[in-house]
C-alpha cells in the first residue's frame, strides 16, 4: 500500500500564480465515468487520494459527483486550492464525508493581483472554521518564506496572520513546522520551493526520494507518473486507462526506480547479457536469434556493437534497421538510422543437430527465411559483418579524425 496517490482530475486553473509552472498539456478535465474507472483501478494500493497535480480541483465542474465516487470507493480525500472558489464549493466540501483534509496555498493571493483580499481571507477562514466543526482537516498553507531566490516575496504575511487572530483567537500552539491555530486547523510555514526543470542542468541533492515507495501519480489523460512533481509527465510509466497498475509499477522502469538503478552501466549490462544470449561454463557465448537487444559478441564479426566499443557495450536494434549502440563505460552511445533491414537475420547459432540449411540458408549464410506469416525474406547470415566492414569501420574513421575517439 502507498501512503497516498495523486489524481489529476484537471489541469485546467483559474489562476496564473507565479510560483506555479502550469503546464503545456492540453487542457483536460476527468469525466466522471473516467474518474470512476481509474479511482478503482488506484483502490487496492492506498487509502489517501488527492485530487490534484496541475490544475484547480475546486474549477472542476463536475466536483461533488466525484467526490461521492470517491467516498463510495472508501477513499479518504485530500484537496489543495488556491481558495479564491471555496465560498462557491463550501457546501459541497462541507457535506462530503471522504473529505478528510484541505491545504489552502495563502501564498497564491500575492501571487495574483485579481480581487479583494479582505474578502479572499474571509472566505478561506470561514471554510476553514466550518470544515473542522464537521470533523475535517485545514492547512493554511504560506508557503512563501525567505529563501536564497525569495527575498521579501511575503509582504501580506503580518496581515494574512492578523486577519487569522480575529478569526481564531490565540493562544496558537507552535510547532517545528507552523502553528495550531484551534482544533483540525493548522498554519503551515515553508520556503518556496523551485518545482523540478528538465532544462536545469542541476537539480537538489539532499533529500530522500519517495516517488514509488509513498506515492504516484496520475495525470489527468491516465499517464502514471513516479510522483507529483513530475507535472508534464516527463517519466511516463504506463497509462492507467489501458492497464492495470499492477502491471506499470512490475515493469523495468518503474522497478529500475525503485531500485535505483535507472539508466546505471549495470542496469545496461544485465539488460543485454539477459535478453540477447548466455555465457557456457568454459568461456563461449550463444547468441540468441531475433531479439531486438544485443550484448556484444566476443567474435567481432558476429557482435551488431561495433569493433571500437568496450566488451560491456550493448546495442538496441529496432526492425527498420534503426541501430543504437550503448557504452556504459566510456559513456558513448552511436546511433545508426535506416530503412531496409525489414526481417533481416543477423546472426545464427543453429541448435545441436541442426545448421543453417535449417533455416533456409546456405552453406555461405545466404538464402531465404520463410517468416510465421508465411513470407519468404532474403536474409544473410554475414549481416553483422558486414555492418561493421560497411558502417562501423568508417564511422570509427571518422570519429578518430574529429578526436572523438584516443
Amino acid at each position: 500500500m502507498l501512503s497516498r496517490i495523486y489524481l489529476e482530475i484537471t489541469n485546467i486553473c483559474n489562476r496564473s500564480c507565479a510560483f506555479c509552472p502550469g503546464t503545456k498539456r492540453a487542457p483536460r478535465a476527468l469525466t466522471p465515468e473516467e474518474f470512476a474507472f481509474l479511482a478503482a483501478k488506484l483502490r487496492p494500493h492506498t487509502d489517501y487520494l488527492y485530487l490534484h497535480v496541475m490544475g484547480e480541483p475546486l474549477a472542476h465542474p463536475q466536483l461533488p459527483e466525484l467526490l461521492k465516487i470517491a467516498g463510495e470507493l472508501g477513499f479518504r480525500v485530500i484537496l489543495t486550492t488556491n481558495g479564491t472558489l471555496l465560498a462557491a464549493r463550501q457546501e459541497a466540501l462541507l457535506s462530503a464525508p471522504c473529505l478528510h483534509k484541505v491545504h489552502i496555498s495563502l501564498h497564491s493571493f500575492e501571487a495574483n493581483v485579481a480581487g479583494s483580499f479582505d474578502d479572499y481571507l474571509s472566505g478561506c477562514f470561514t471554510f476553514a472554521k466550518l470544515a473542522a466543526e464537521t470533523g475535517k482537516l485545514v492547512d493554511l498553507r504560506l508557503w512563501n518564506l525567505d529563501g536564497e531566490t525569495t527575498r521579501g516575496q511575503h509582504t501580506q504575511n503580518d496581515a494574512i496572520l492578523a486577519a487569522l487572530e480575529a478569526v481564531f483567537p490565540q493562544p496558537w500552539t507552535r510547532n517545528t513546522w507552523g502553528l495550531r491555530l484551534c482544533e483540525r486547523v493548522f498554519v503551515h510555514y515553508a520556503e518556496k520551493f523551485d518545482w523540478p526543470d528538465l532544462s536545469v542542468s542541476e537539480q537538489r541533492d539532499t533529500g530522500t526520494c519517495r516517488a514509488l515507495k509513498d506515492q504516484l501519480a496520475v495525470l489527468s489523460d491516465g499517464t502514471v507518473v513516479p510522483c507529483c512533481l513530475d507535472h508534464e509527465g516527463d517519466v511516463p510509466l504506463g497509462n492507467l486507462f489501458s492497464q492495470e497498475l499492477d502491471e506499470i509499477l512490475r515493469a523495468l522502469p518503474a522497478q529500475a526506480l525503485l531500485s535505483g538503478e535507472l539508466l546505471r552501466p549495470e542496469t545496461l549490462c544485465e539488460i543485454g547479457v539477459n535478453r540477447t544470449g548466455f555465457s557456457h561454463g568454459d568461456g563461449t557465448y550463444r547468441q540468441y536469434l531475433g531479439y531486438l537487444c544485443f550484448s556484444k559478441h566476443p567474435l567481432q564479426r558476429l557482435s551488431e556493437v561495433p569493433h571500437w566499443m568496450g566488451a560491456r557495450s550493448i546495442g538496441l536494434s529496432g526492425f527498420t534497421g534503426n541501430h543504437l549502440s550503448l557504452d556504459p563505460d566510456a559513456g558513448r552511445f552511436v546511433l545508426f538510422l535506416g530503412n531496409r533491414c525489414h526481417g533481416r537475420v543477423s546472426h545464427i547459432v543453429p541448435p545441436e543437430g541442426k545448421d543453417l540449411s535449417a533455416y533456409g540458408l546456405d552453406a555461405r549464410g545466404v538464402g531465404l527465411v520463410r517468416w510465421s506469416d508465411g513470407r519468404l525474406v532474403p536474409s544473410s547470415a554475414k549481416y553483422v559483418y558486414f555492418k561493421d566492414e560497411m558502417l562501423h569501420a568508417p564511422i570509427e574513421s571518422r570519429m578518430r579524425a574529429l578526436g572523438w575517439l584516443a
